[in-house]
């Protein structure tokens, strides 16, 4: 997997960029957070392993005497990170979340375990984003010159086949539904955009609609 993002990815490239790059990782051993971002910090491959070291199937990527599992762990939807510099100019961020709120009574020991970890992580991102809204919200009223911002929340709804393993699934199949399915969605949700208030602390639109 190394040898694949090394010949896929432009290092100097992805360091060298005005776009802001970070990657989250958790220590396994002490249960911190950490954080690199291409600002402050030189991103390499193991830096993106570590990110994405999903147990159990992944092992942990050791970096600077750290034993690294992907960040989601923690902090699967860490919006909050796009403001963690307040922002000087009115503000659009747009998340995409694998797993979604919404879902059926499941009918077996597979669709069980897959709704499980939907919900856990559905409201794992569901705690994160009121938090923000109440932390904007609240600085709004210490700043009333505070600029607005709107959170697009993309949340997939995966078909009935898919199984508990599909943030490792990505096979042809499963690609070109997520493509089909992403296009869908990022097209219905640029239309409610259009009637977003533009003046909110923190405007929240979110597909599926809720």
């Amino acid at each position: 997997m190394g040898a694949l993002l090394d010949k896929l990815v432009d290092w100097d490239r992805l360091n060298d960029s005005p776009i802001h790059f970070s990657l989250l990782a958790l220590d396994l051993e002490r249960g911190e957070e950490v954080w690199w971002t291409n600002r402050t910090d030189r991103i390499t491959r193991s830096h993106i392993l570590a990110a994405t070291a999903l147990p159990p199937l992944l092992p942990p990527v050791e970096i600077d005497g750290r034993r690294l599992w992907d960040g989601g762990l923690s902090s699967n939807l860490p919006v909050s990170r796009a403001f963690a510099d307040p922002p000087e100019h009115p503000v659009l961020v747009i998340a995409s979340d694998l797993y979604a709120p919404d879902g059926a009574t499941p009918g077996s020991l597979d669709g069980s375990a897959t709704r499980a970890q939907d919900l856990a992580f559905a409201r794992q991102a569901a705690k994160e984003i009121e938090g923000l809204r109440r932390e904007r919200e609240l600085s709004r009223r210490l700043d009333p010159a505070l600029p607005p911002a709107i959170l697009a929340h993309l949340a997939l709804l995966p078909p009935a086949h898919q199984r508990v393993l599909k943030a490792l699934d990505y096979s042809a199949t499963a690609l070109r539904e997520r493509t089909t399915q992403g296009r869908a969605d990022m097209e219905a949700t640029l239309a409610r955009l259009k009637a977003a208030p533009r003046n909110e602390a923190l405007a929240i639109v979110r597909l599926p609609h809720r």
